[in-house]
Parts: structure tokens; sequence; C-alpha cells
């Protein structure tokens, strides 16, 4: 069993991680930590567990294996380290880090403690994109030429002084970022970013701190190219939509009316049964087994602090390339 204290009592937590941990078989949610100890307090009168006044406390208890860290992004390479370096292992939201340095010093940390580093890029788990690796290994689309995804939310773009991080190329672009590394198998080696704020006076939008719009092309090792888009000025239903184009086929991800739709160059159709879901809905995945399985099993992450620093490594090509104007190495 894997006793795990949440650190951070916000929605994430309340809606996604709470629960998936209460649904683990070989997981116990042994207590909680919040800057807020009445969130604290609240949340463990509510699910149970103990109550922790600061992270030193939680370092220092020896009856506690891992730590799930969901609080925002500047907070998470401070609260990954101290965790790491006390001997407990980590799932950490997603994106991992500010950028890449941080990243790659939490990754090499994980290492060098011989300690998990997981990291919540849950995209991956859905079952329609699980579905959607399976074709491209099958070659139902032959040989992959291109994509397009786009992922956007409205209401949160006038913009707020402080650390750029609740943006629209990491603190939303990474999920989209780590899901087509996933579903291409394949490293990202240069990009082109254009990072924009359009919308800064919409009086009810809640504050960011970043860019409200990301567009990016990115060139990927095995010659593949893609169109990525993430938007925080998205006011309709749903805007998740990924295609992904082959030599025999294209195949559509939570397109208009299918969650995975295939279409063969020679005119079939196969659309395959998989729930739409609501895209505001935070879909319970099984990111939380997953990590207390490799735990208990002493088994490499299924998204480890690695997976985490690539997608690090192609949020700074893209805003580099912002700076620049020019096509960036990642």
């Amino acid at each position: 069993m894997v006793r795990i204290v949440i650190i951070g009592s916000g929605d994430i937590s309340r809606k996604r991680h709470i629960p998936g941990i209460l649904q683990t078989p070989n997981g116990e949610l042994h207590g909680f930590y919040n800057r807020s100890r009445a969130r604290s307090e609240e949340a463990a009168a509510q699910w149970g567990g103990k109550v922790y006044g600061s992270p030193a406390e939680i370092w220092a208890d020896p009856q506690v294996a891992a730590v799930l860290v969901a609080t925002p992004t500047p907070s998470h390479y401070g609260l990954v380290m101290g965790a790491l370096r006390a001997g407990k292992h980590v799932l950490c939201e997603k994106p991992l880090a500010m950028d890449s340095r941080e990243a790659e010093e939490m990754a090499a940390e994980a290492r060098k403690r011989n300690r998990k580093l997981m990291v919540c890029h849950v995209q991956r788990l859905y079952e329609p994109n699980v579905r959607a690796r399976e074709l491209i290994r099958e070659g139902v689309l032959g040989r992959i030429l291109s994509f397009r995804t786009f992922l956007g939310v409205g209401g949160s773009s006038a913009v707020s002084q402080g650390e750029p991080w609740k943006n629209a190329v990491a603190e939303l672009g990474t999920h989209r970022i780590d899901l087509m590394r996933y579903l291409l198998g394949a490293e990202a080696s240069r990009a082109f970013g254009c990072l924009v704020t359009l919308d800064a006076e919409k009086p009810d939008a809640a504050l960011v701190s970043g860019e409200d719009n990301a567009f990016g092309l990115v060139e990927y090792e095995n010659g593949v190219y893609g169109l990525m888009a993430f938007s925080r000025t998205s006011y309709g239903r749903s805007d998740r939509t990924t295609w992904i184009y082959g030599t025999q086929g294209v195949l559509t991800i939570y397109g208009e009316q299918d969650a995975l739709r295939l279409e063969r160059r020679d005119g079939s159709v196969q659309v395959f049964d998989f729930s739409m879901g609501e895209q505001k809905k935070l879909e319970i995945t099984p990111i939380h087994r997953l990590f207390c399985d490799c735990v208990e099993q002493d088994t490499e992450p299924a998204i480890s602090g690695e997976d985490g620093l690539a997608a690090m490594r192609l949020v700074d090509a893209f805003r580099k390339s912002q700076e620049t104007g020019t096509w960036v190495r990642v």
C-alpha cells in the first residue's frame, strides 16, 4: 500500500486526485497539506487523513511514501525537489516545471535518489487516444505525414502581473505537446512559435499571467510536421480536436460527432465506440494506479520525469522562437 499526501487543495485535487486515489486499490490517501490549514482540515474532515502544517512535516514523516503535487506551477520545483531529497516518490501535476532547466534538475534528482517521478499528462490515458496510438502502430494510416491539434478553453484571458505561468503554451499546451509525442512516438526536432494576448480586456475573465493564445509549427525527427493551437479565448462549447494524416487515411480524435473516427484513403469509414464526454469535465484516469504500481513494483513510471522534460523543451523552443522570429532547435 502506497501512502500518499496531497499537496494542494484546489479543484484538480477535489475533482480528480482525491477520487482517483480513493479508487486505487494499492493507494492510500494518507493526508493533506495546503497553505491554508483550514482547507486541509476541511479535506481531512470529508475524506479522512492527517493534516500537515508544512512540507517539512511531510518530509519528516516515515509513514509517507509519496506525495502528489497539485499546486500552481511556480511551486513545483521546490516541492518536488524537497520531496525527492526526503526520499519520497512524487506524482506531479503538469506542466512539470516552469522551464526545461527546472525539469531537467527534477528528473536528474529522481534518478540520483532512485525515486519515482511521474507527471500527470493524463490525456495520453484517455481511451480514444490510447486506441489512436494503437492504430498508428498497426500502420492503418500508412506513413504519418502531418497533424493538426487544437485545445481551447474560454473565460481566462485578462492579464495579471507576476510569474507568467497560467498561460496558453505551457499550462494549457503541454496537454497536447505530450499527447502528440506519445501518439507519434517521435521527438520534436525544431519549432516555430507565436505567443500572443488577444483578449486582455474581457472583464469577467479569470486572471492569467502569460499569453492567452499560442500557435506553433513543429517538425519531428521522423519527418512529420504538425500545427498546434492552444487558446484561452475559445468561448464555444468544445475545442479539442486532433487530426492525424497519413498516406492511407486520417484519424480524427474528439471531432464534432465522434470521439475517434478513421477515414481510409479508399473511402471507407470506421467509427469507434467511445463516449465523447464533456471537455470541461475532469476525467478520472488510471494515473494513480499506474503511479502506485511503479512504486510498489519498482518499475519505470508510465509518464516519467523525462516525459515532462521533453514537453518543457518544446515549450522553451516555442518561447525562444517568439523572441527571435525564427525556427528553433528543440
